[in-house]
């Protein structure tokens, strides 16, 4: 039975209100069917406050690191939001090299002695 809208609700009998509840529940169930199921691809799709509990940085850093390239991220056009895809993500963090305490005293060292050349102190 289908219903005619313009009748006001409180006109209905109990019957074709019934009736009509079971419409609008069987078109919002076809609506859901409808809509898609999201991919991996979106699933691993994240914004920054997720990117920051994932690497442990702040989100002024992940912002900073982003502005100079230093991160791998996405700024679709027209948005102002920055992604990120989770797997690159990780794989970023995992191809990051600490340095020991011997090599970053090793390279100021050898920043100090550049230095020191160029001004001849």
């Amino acid at each position: 039975m289908n219903f005619d809208f313009e009748k006001p609700l409180f006109t209905l009998t109990v019957g074709e209100y019934i009736n009509l509840n079971k419409q609008l529940i069987s078109s919002q169930e076809k609506n859901l069917n409808k809509q898609q199921i999201p991919t991996n691809q979106e699933k691993n799709e994240i914004l920054i406050e997720e990117a920051s509990n994932i690497t442990g940085l702040a989100v002024s850093t992940i912002r900073t690191k982003c502005h100079f390239n230093e991160i791998p991220y996405n700024k679709p056009k027209g948005t102002k939001f920055l992604r990120f895809k989770r797997d690159e993500l990780i794989a970023w963090m995992n191809s990051i090299k600490l340095k020991t305490s011997k090599e970053e005293e090793n390279e100021l060292n050898q920043y100090l002695i550049s230095k020191c050349k160029k001004n001849k102190i």
